[in-house]
Order: C-alpha cells, then structure tokens, then sequence
C-alpha cells in the first residue's frame, strides 16, 4: 500500500475482505470490546463506574457477534456499518473505547493475513 494513499474507510476495507477474516475481525473485534468494557470497572470491586456505558458495550458487542454468526451461516451482505453503525448514538467515551478495540481488531485481522501468506 503507498504510504500517501488514503486509507479506506472501515467498511472499504472490511468489504475488500473474504469471509473468513471478516469472521476474524468480528470475533477479535468482539473479544476486545470485552477488554474495553473494564475500563468501566470499579477497581478492585463488583461495582461498575459507568454502568450505562458497559450497557452500550454489551449491546455494541451483540450486534458484532450476531454479526459473526450472520457470515458463518451464509449471509455475506452485511456491511461493518451494520455492525459498529450505532457509534454515533452512544457517549463519547464508549465510543472511543470502541473505536481503539476496531482498530486493534483490525490490526490484528492484516497481520494474520499476512502470517497466512508467508
């Protein structure tokens, strides 16, 4: 890729990919945003700092993972929208937190390609 092309957008890229990494992506995707909702997480405790947060989390990572399951039964239309659309209606910081565990994901998701290919 050259370094002054501008990178796709999240859905451009996740439509470039066959199924089995949008799998990848959306399950690793799902995985982290597990980890991100610690972030809302009483230290040391049962409590929770922002339980309207871990809500939007829970929700946010139901829609990906019943996403996943969507393309493991065939159903190859869907678009990262459908999946992470929903951004622009939760609070910022959740949003934030999502968008770090994307990016990750996504991350991840090339370097295994790459991993594959070699």
């Amino acid at each position: 890729m050259n370094a002054n092309a501008p990178r796709p957008s999240l859905d451009e890229w996740y439509q470039s990919l066959d199924t089995a990494p949008r799998v990848m992506f959306l399950v690793t995707a799902g995985h982290e945003l597990t980890i991100a909702a610690r972030e809302f997480y009483e230290p040391q405790t049962d409590r929770l700092t922002d339980a309207v947060a871990v809500r939007e989390l829970n929700e946010i990572q139901h829609r990906v993972l019943a996403h996943a399951a969507s393309l493991l039964a065939g159903d190859t239309d869907l678009t990262a929208e459908a999946a992470f659309g929903c951004l622009e209606s939760v609070d910022a910081r959740v949003a934030g937190v999502v968008k770090t565990a994307v990016r990750f994901a996504a991350r991840r998701t090339e370097q295994m390609a790459l991993e594959r290919q070699s």
